[in-house]
């Protein structure tokens, strides 16, 4: 992983507590998001202090100041300094930046503890810039708010360009601009269809990216400078073919979901509503696929259509674990050793007639374990130096090796035993949530299975395009009980966890002339950060 994407990752991961303090804005752009919400109001100061007081006790790290635009509230320079007063580590803002252009102001911000700025800056003229945020002049005062800010050297400077039809072939000329003036941190986000920008503009803004992309390129390749910090932010990740580094990490998507699940993704899993933005927006919006994903698992969740029943061993999952809910099904469970594993099984009753798959974090001393349970149709490994001691204690059960920097050299050494067994053996690839992980523990599955190596050996989540000579194997439905809540619905932030992990997949565009385009859903997106799109090659013959 390198050094800038680990900072990258270091800041997705620090704990962000955002803090609405109007819902009113002194612009009126074409794309505004949070139209909805703008009634014109000033939130009360002891409301937004009880906020940013409640951000802290859930561990917020730093504390970000939004709204509609925050720096019109007459309290914003207060809750800066009361932020940092109780803890915070830093104060950010996102704003048109049009109050920083007096000097006052943006002096009592600097002098109250503000240590980041993110401007909303969407053109590199007057004309294009006031056009899409509906106030003429708004340009020369967003720019000498930048300007003042910058030249203190007290304060991060940061942009947000929202992408849209009227300035996508401008892009890398507004980035360049904006960069000769010092700017060194951008954050690119694609046109999204809510808001004014759904239906009320969207014949002005909405585009199709891949007409666009000879122009979303050049700007693309800024990023390669090493002084420069590039974002993306929405962007079909599929249109990033040779800009992997610049897909957005996939724990953004806590973001997407923090911004609509009161509105549109609870009412849906509470059955109160089906999902209201289904239809022509679709093809526009960056959760296309998590949505897909989302009302599939909800379906077989509401039929009970699962033949798999996935379980950390919890507490709280087993208790939500009905009999019911078992019969008839196979159980996945994953633990951390032999020992949490057996005082599992044990809450789960009647245990004996339970069908089960194992996937121990270690199986160091479990042989006895593997010998003593009854209905195991397989044993999942992923640790080089547990392969052979779960072979010589699994019986006839299947054993499926997660192919990563652990376990290869033993695949390396036993080929030849795989190979002659494809009856007994799965070779599968593990997701992981971040890419740091990813970085670690995956390989290059193209040299491992170079060519016809492994043949008739089933694969699971491994595009067939990487192991040509091998069987894709299919789990059938599964329902992973970790996205469950308490009252045995889904939970949208629990789903997400989900989907990132184990349902974040991703294709490059050229899969479309692959044979296999229809049932295969590619690589998981950290594979891809990692490896890139053009491990994929399209299948032309079957």
């Amino acid at each position: 992983m390198e050094p800038k994407e680990a900072v990258k990752e270091q800041a997705i991961l620090e704990k962000r507590h955002w803090v609405r303090l109007t819902k009113a804005c002194n612009n009126r752009c074409l794309f505004c998001l949070d139209t909805d919400m703008q009634d014109g109001t000033i939130l009360p100061a002891e409301e937004v202090k009880k906020e940013i007081r409640r951000g802290l006790e859930l561990g917020g790290e730093r504390l970000i100041l939004s709204g509609g635009d925050p720096t019109i509230h007459p309290n914003f320079t207060d809750f800066i300094e009361y932020g940092r007063s109780i803890g915070y580590k830093g104060v950010q803002c996102i704003t048109n930046g049009r109050m920083f252009s007096y000097r006052s102001f943006c002096k009592r911000a600097l002098d109250a503890g503000l240590t980041e700025a993110t401007f909303s800056i969407h053109g590199h003229t007057p004309e294009l810039h006031d056009r899409l945020v509906g106030v003429s002049g708004a340009f020369e005062q967003t720019r000498k708010g930048l300007l003042n800010l910058l030249n203190s050297g007290r304060c991060i400077v940061n942009i947000d360009i929202v992408i849209n039809r009227l300035n996508v072939k401008h892009l890398s000329d507004i980035m360049e601009y904006f960069i000769a003036l010092g700017i060194r941190e951008f954050d690119l986000l694609q046109i999204s269809p809510y808001g004014r920008a759904y239906p009320e503009n969207k014949d002005i803004l909405l585009y199709d990216v891949e007409e666009a992309l000879p122009g979303l390129r050049k700007a693309f390749q800024m990023a390669d400078d090493p002084s420069l910090f590039v974002w993306t932010n929405r962007f079909p990740v599929y249109f990033l073919e040779d800009f992997e580094k610049l897909i957005q990490d996939p724990k953004k998507l806590y973001d997407e979901v923090n911004g609509r699940h009161t509105e549109l993704f609870d009412p849906y899993l509470q059955d109160k509503q089906p999902l209201l933005c289904v239809g022509e927006r679709c093809r526009h919006c960056f959760v296309q696929n998590f949505c897909k994903v989302l009302m599939r698992l909800k379906d077989i969740v509401d039929a009970g259509e699962y033949e798999i029943i996935k379980l950390n061993g919890e507490d709280e999952e087993l208790g939500a674990l009905k009999s019911e809910m078992t019969d008839g099904k196979v159980l996945w469970l994953r633990a951390d050793n032999a020992e949490d594993a057996g005082n599992a099984m044990k809450k789960i009753t009647p245990t004996d007639l339970r069908r089960w798959i194992l996937e121990l974090a270690s199986y160091e001393g479990a042989e006895g374990f593997l010998r003593s349970l009854e209905n195991l149709e397989r044993v999942v490994v992923g640790r080089g130096e547990d392969i052979d001691r779960v072979l010589a204690a699994a019986g006839d059960s299947r054993v499926e090796i997660q192919i990563n920097t652990s376990t290869r050299k033993w695949l390396d050494d036993n080929a030849a035993v795989v190979e002659g067994a494809p009856e007994k053996f799965i070779l599968s690839h593990k997701s992981y949530e971040l890419l740091s992980k990813a970085t670690v523990n995956d390989v290059p599955l193209k040299e491992i299975f170079n060519g016809s190596r492994f043949s008739g050996v089933p694969v699971r989540n491994i595009a067939p395009c990487l192991a040509p000579a091998s069987p894709v194997w299919d789990d059938g439905k599964i329902l992973d009980m970790n996205v469950l809540g308490e009252n045995g619905k889904m939970e949208i932030f629990r789903f997400t966890k989900y989907y990132i992990t184990d349902g974040y997949f991703t294709r490059s565009l050229r899969c479309k002339e692959c044979v296999h385009y229809d049932d295969c859903r590619g690589m998981h997106i950290n594979y891809v950060r990692n490896f890139g799109f053009k491990i994929m090659e399209p299948v032309k013959q079957d």
